[in-house]
């Protein structure tokens, strides 16, 4: 069955789209919020910079031979990529909230 599925051009694809619903709902069950959005962010940054010190590329395919501003770009979108199902969480948490306070607020006998 994984045979099947390797030949796929949209395996790649479906794999990063899978993974980040998955980070989104586990980040709302464990209400993870944007403070762990940041700490992610530079831990994201720091193992790719490390990486990239070491010459590894757990992250980023064909490592430069040296930092030029498009690698430093193409980092910070994976990172902001990285962290976008907690950002997305921050903000449907908040919207619900604001929901349940006007909801709240109409329901109150006067």
């Amino acid at each position: 069955m994984y045979e099947a599925f390797d030949q796929l051009a949209c395996k790649d694809a479906y794999g990063l789209i899978v993974a980040w619903w998955f980070s989104l709902y586990v980040g709302k069950l464990a209400r993870i919020g944007l403070e762990a959005a940041l700490a992610a962010f530079t831990l994201y940054t720091l193992v790719v910079t490390l990486s990239f010190l070491n010459g590894k590329s757990w992250f980023y395919h064909d490592i430069p031979a040296q930092i030029d501003i498009l690698f430093v770009l193409i980092v910070m979108a994976n990172a902001i990529l990285f962290i976008s199902p907690i950002m997305a969480n921050t903000i449907v948490v908040k919207l619900e909230k604001m929901m349940l306070f006007k909801n709240n607020a109409n329901t109150d006998p006067e």
